[in-house]
C-alpha cells in the first residue's frame, strides 16, 4: 500500500468507520502500541478510533486499551492482547456479538445503566466459551492456560467437550491447563486479583492516549517531505498513530508528526521519552491543545 493511500486509511479507521460498516466499538483510552486488523489492512488506532464487526484489535509489549462497546459495555486489553469482534450470527434473534479473546488478558464489564437490558455478547477464550449475565469478568488466554475470573455477576464457562461450569459466586475463577483437565473452580485471593486486575489497567504516567486528551506530541522530523513521511510510516507502522500537521511553536509554523489526545503532560514526557532517537526523529515538543 502506498503511502498516500495508507494515510488515508489510517485517517479513517481514526476518525470512524466508512461506508455500510457500522462501529461495534471504540476506543476510549489507550496506551500505544495498538493495532486494528481491517482485512489486509494492519493500522495503528487511536483515541475515539473505531473497531467494526469483523475486525481485529491487537497490542504489543506495553500496550493496552479500553473499548466501549455499543452496547455501553467496556472492554479492557491488556500487553500482547488479540481481540476479534464478530456480528451476531442472527441479528435478529437477541443474539449478541462474539468477543473472540485470541491472546492476552482482558477485562469485561457490563454498563452499570444497562445491566439486565443490553442483549450481553459471548465471550471466547481460546478454547473455552463463556456465557454472560450482566457481569464483570477478568480472563486471559495464556501459552499454557486459560483462566477465566468472575468478579460480580453470572457466567456459564465451558471449554469444548467439558461440561458447562456455571459460577456465580464473586471473587472466584477456573482454569483450563492447556493439555490437562479444568481444576475446580475456586475463591481467589486479594492479591492475585489485584494482580490480575493491573494487567489490563492503564498506568498513570505510561503514555496514556484518550478522547479526551489536551496534551500532544509534535515530532520534527526534518524538512525533507520523503524522509517525513517515511519516518511517519516507520512510526505508524510500530502501533503509534501519528499524523501529519502544521504546527505552531515559537510563533512558526512547520510540518511535524502530530501525536494528539495524550492524557497528562506526564504522559506525553513518557511518550517522548521512547520515541526520542527512533530512526527520522532529529526532535520533539510537548505541546498544550
Amino acid at each position: 500500500m502506498g503511502g498516500t493511500a495508507a494515510h488515508l486509511l489510517t485517517a479513517a479507521l481514526l476518525l470512524g468507520v466508512s461506508g455500510a460498516s457500522l462501529a461495534a466499538a471504540r476506543v476510549e483510552a489507550m496506551q500505544a502500541p495498538a493495532w486494528v486488523e481491517r482485512g489486509a489492512a494492519r493500522i495503528p488506532i487511536g483515541p475515539g478510533g473505531a473497531v467494526a464487526d469483523g475486525d481485529t484489535l491487537r497490542t504489543a509489549d506495553g500496550g493496552r486499551v479500553r473499548l466501549r462497546l455499543e452496547s455501553g459495555a467496556v472492554v479492557k486489553l491488556g500487553e500482547r492482547a488479540a481481540l476479534r469482534i464478530e456480528a451476531p450470527a442472527e441479528r435478529q434473534s437477541g443474539f449478541g456479538r462474539l468477543l473472540d479473546v485470541l491472546r492476552g488478558a482482558f477485562r469485561y464489564t457490563t454498563a452499570t445503566l444497562t445491566r439486565g437490558r443490553e442483549t450481553a455478547p459471548t465471550l471466547r477464550v481460546a478454547a473455552m466459551t463463556i456465557g454472560i449475565r450482566g457481569t464483570d469478568v477478568w480472563g486471559k488466554a495464556a501459552s499454557d492456560r486459560d483462566i477465566v475470573c468472575l468478579i460480580e455477576g453470572d457466567i456459564e464457562v465451558q471449554r469444548g467437550g467439558d461440561p458447562a461450569v456455571r459460577m456465580r459466586d464473586p471473587l472466584s475463577f477456573y482454569i483450563a491447563p492447556k493439555d490437562a483437565p479444568a481444576l475446580p473452580v475456586a475463591a481467589v485471593a486479594p492479591a492475585q486479583l489485584a494482580a490480575w486486575a493491573a494487567e489490563t489497567e492503564i498506568a498513570p504516567g505510561a503514555g496514556e492516549l484518550r478522547v479526551d486528551g489536551r496534551w500532544a506530541l509534535a515530532l520534527d522530523a526534518g524538512d525533507d517531505a520523503a524522509r517525513r513521511t517515511a519516518t511517519l510510516d516507520a512510526l505508524r507502522g510500530a502501533g503509534f498513530p501519528l499524523e501529519e500537521a502544521e504546527v505552531g511553536i515559537g510563533g512558526i509554523v512547520r510540518p511535524r508528526l502530530l501525536l494528539p489526545g495524550i492524557a497528562t503532560v506526564g504522559d506525553a514526557t513518557d511518550l517522548a521519552t521512547r520515541l526520542a532517537g527512533r530512526p527520522g526523529v532529529v526532535g520533539i515538543a510537548v505541546i498544550r491543545r
